[in-house]
């Protein structure tokens, strides 16, 4: 995960804020959790995307103190006002991603250890 400062990631085009935060923090969500190593492999992803929504709704909180700052500075700014309108949406959007992708790996790893606990019922 590339980590850059705040200022650097508050001043980046939308484009491109939008591509780095793809490339860096949206994770390939598994279809489906088969193995015990499935079941390890989506814990240690609940994890990395319970960091990576942290560290981008910090950033939308940045986001959002720059864009009253920007607002603060008159109609004559009106462009930079909305960029930085942009670029808080764009934040706030990806981090609602994290959370449906956080939601989807548990929500799988909960169906596995149910269906584990009708197995072992099963056999006994």
């Amino acid at each position: 995960m590339d980590n850059r400062n705040y200022a650097s990631i508050l001043s980046m085009d939308t484009n491109e804020l939008t591509e780095w935060l793809f490339d860096n923090f949206i994770e390939n969500i598994p279809c489906s959790i088969e193995t015990v190593e499935d079941l390890n492999n989506a814990g240690m992803l609940l994890s990395e995307l319970t960091n990576k929504y942290t560290y981008v709704e910090s950033m939308a909180i940045y986001a959002k103190n720059a864009v009253r700052e920007e607002k603060r500075k008159g109609p004559e700014n009106k462009s930079n006002y909305e960029d930085m309108i942009d670029r808080r949406d764009t934040l706030q959007e990806v981090a609602r991603i994290l959370n449906m992708q956080y939601q989807a790996v548990s929500r799988m790893i909960t169906v596995k250890q149910e269906v584990n606990k009708e197995l072992n019922m099963n056999l006994s």
